[in-house]
């Protein structure tokens, strides 16, 4: 269980892109292959909202995605495993009760970049508007945890780490309101304002 991040990020990449890998879990080579193309056409968007209507209120988020691709990722959360390397360490660090969840947050988001990101071609829609931040004790660590991973990823993910660190960012809340909240991921996420920085 504790390696199985960097078991199923080695396979899945591995079988999706025809890659080699070594034999080192979570070591990663490179092949010189094509990237696949995004399967989906609708860009992500970001909205806040300035006043109370159809069911937000004002400063809540709204994360706008493609069905499909939210259905891709609803999927995906639903099956995976729960426990990964780094959501162990960051609840060993952070014991207190007020972070449950966040650990699992974390497990989350290395198995999405893990079973869809490259495959399923969310880099390429996920728009260039920023996502909320959740806030709550140690979110920002468990997002630094997550894009700690995906920076270890980038080549593979054939991205800059910048461009790294821009999928976890995308793909934190909307694991958060699945994994913390028990929420579906649909083509519109709602992210209340109480849960996002808005500074």
């Amino acid at each position: 269980m504790y390696i199985f991040t960097s078991l199923l990020l080695s396979t899945v990449l591995a079988t999706a892109t025809a890659q080699p890998v070594t034999s080192t879990p979570g070591t990663i080579t490179n092949a010189p292959q094509a990237v696949p193309t995004a399967t989906f056409t609708l860009t992500a968007q970001i909205t806040t909202y300035t006043e109370a209507a159809g069911g937000h209120g004002p400063g809540d988020v709204g994360i706008t995605i493609d069905p499909e691709l939210a259905k891709r990722l609803d999927d995906s959360l639903t099956d995976h495993p729960g426990d990964c390397l780094d959501g162990e360490r960051f609840a060993a660090h952070h014991p207190d009760e007020r972070l449950a969840g966040l650990d699992g947050t974390i497990c989350g988001v290395e198995s999405t970049i893990a079973n869809v990101a490259l495959v399923a071609g969310v880099i390429p829609v996920m728009g260039e508007q920023p996502p909320p931040r959740i806030v709550r004790d140690g979110a920002e660590q468990a997002l630094a945890a997550t894009k700690s991973f995906a920076g270890r990823h980038a080549t593979t993910l054939n991205v800059s780490p910048d461009g790294a660190d821009r999928l976890a960012e995308f793909l934190f809340p909307l694991v958060w309101l699945k994994v913390v909240e028990g929420r579906r991921v649909q083509a519109v996420n709602l992210v209340e304002a109480s849960l996002v920085d808005s500074s």
